[in-house]
């Protein structure tokens, strides 16, 4: 249930295989727990397992995971998203809000599964990953929400091609060096790239037909749009 184990300071392992419900910050602040895989028939709510001392997790079917559900876990480095397919998947799955959020060492996200059905990456999922230096994604993605990768390290990020619209600050304060748009973009949000240091050169399509407030803001060093 909700808190059940919250605070739990000393608590370092637990068998989670037959769960089937895992309530709101049931594992929140056990600093010292370590989980490795979430099975495809858990249902975890928010914040379960955030800052606990996970560092290689694998969520075997994300259309079941809440938001914030690892978020602050400073030890994971390794994220594995399973995409399923089936009812579930009919409208797209996404990546939850803050799912990693402040997860300050975290360096490698892989997906598997039926990515396909992953359309959309939601607010500040990556917000705050300052050891995240790139990522692969899906093909189907349509939509990244705000900040989502707000403060991460990312150098180089290839968009896909299905992707139709980027929110306010989606990239703002990280590392891109270079980044093109792609064709089916018709909408940028504020600040979009805001305070990107390293970015020498955008490239947007004719889609753009509006660059809003603070796209751009502090990129001391871009040089090519």
């Amino acid at each position: 249930p909700e808190k059940c184990f919250y605070l739990c300071t000393s608590l370092t392992e637990i068998d989670i295989s037959k769960a089937l419900f895992i309530k709101d910050s049931a594992f929140l602040k056990c600093y010292n727990l370590s989980v490795s895989a979430i099975p495809a028939y858990a249902y975890v709510e928010a914040c379960a397992f955030s800052e606990t001392g996970a560092t290689n997790v694998t969520i075997e079917d994300i259309s079941k995971i809440s938001k914030r559900a690892f978020a602050e876990c400073n030890s994971l480095k390794k994220l594995t998203i399973n995409v399923t397919d089936g009812l579930a998947a009919a409208y797209g799955l996404s990546v939850p809000e803050e799912l990693v959020c402040e997860c300050r060492n975290l360096q490698t996200v892989v997906f598997t599964g039926h990515t396909e059905n992953l359309s959309s990456i939601k607010k500040a999922a990556f917000k705050d990953t300052e050891m995240l230096t790139e990522i692969s994604l899906p093909d189907n993605i349509r939509l990244i929400e705000e900040y989502a990768f707000y403060n991460s390290s990312i150098k180089d990020i290839l968009l896909p091609e299905s992707l139709e619209q980027i929110d306010n600050c989606a990239f703002s304060m990280s590392n891109l060096e270079s980044i093109t748009i792609p064709d089916k973009v018709t909408k940028l949000g504020e600040g979009v790239f805001k305070s990107c240091y390293k970015l020498t050169e955008a490239v947007l399509p004719e889609s753009i037909t509006e660059i809003p407030d603070k796209t751009f803001l502090t990129c001391h060093k871009l040089k090519t749009i």
